[in-house]
């Protein structure tokens, strides 16, 4: 198992502190720990809830229909999320599909977990929607996932409920899980 560091982490190791403008970033405005309003003296310095505070769990609950707090897990950062859901549900001998382009760790994560895996290209000329018949076409008998981003990073196109319903009927009838990384799904 090899894990290479993303080129964009390199990039902004090298360059994210020495500009003025940047318009690429997709993030919010950065905050101190004044600007929220904490007192540090208050700060109990110790190990947190190993799946996330259970009110915060609540509250991401409450935003999936029929779901509680047992269905959520929080992590630091989508990539370690992706990375969990990848290691626990494709096994070595499994195939996942990926959207494509999407943030690099999306297809890092199983290439350095040496995980057969297909890039589900989203085009230009399409406009960047995804094509559901392209879809069908790269799932094998040992597909297990199948990742989507919505909105999509980089490209910002929305998945509409339907090709969502149909993302979602492809997964079942390849008896794989769907995962949707919605990072940016509130902007």
């Amino acid at each position: 198992m090899v894990f290479e560091r993303m080129p964009l982490e390199i990039w902004f190791d090298e360059y994210q502190f020495e500009i003025d403008y940047d318009i690429g970033e997709s993030g919010m405005k950065f905050l101190t720990v004044k600007d929220l309003g904490i007192d540090l003296n208050e700060v109990e310095l110790r190990y947190g809830y190993h799946l996330g505070h259970p009110d915060l769990r609540n509250e991401i609950a409450k935003q999936y229909s029929g779901k509680s707090m047992e269905n959520v897990a929080v992590t630091t950062g989508a990539s370690e999320g992706n990375f969990a859901v990848i290691g626990h549900l494709v096994g070595s001998r499994d195939h996942l599909i990926v959207e494509h382009p999407t943030y690099p760790s999306l297809y890092q994560i199983p290439r350095s977990l040496e995980r057969d895996h297909s890039l589900f290209k989203l085009t230009w000329e399409n406009q960047f929607r995804p094509d559901m018949d392209e879809l069908r076409k790269l799932v094998k008998k040992n597909t297990k996932l199948i990742t989507l981003t919505h909105p999509n990073n980089p490209s910002g196109s929305v998945i509409t409920h339907d090709e969502l319903k149909e993302a979602i009927e492809i997964a079942e009838s390849a008896g794989a899980y769907l995962m949707v990384d919605e990072t940016y799904r509130d902007m």
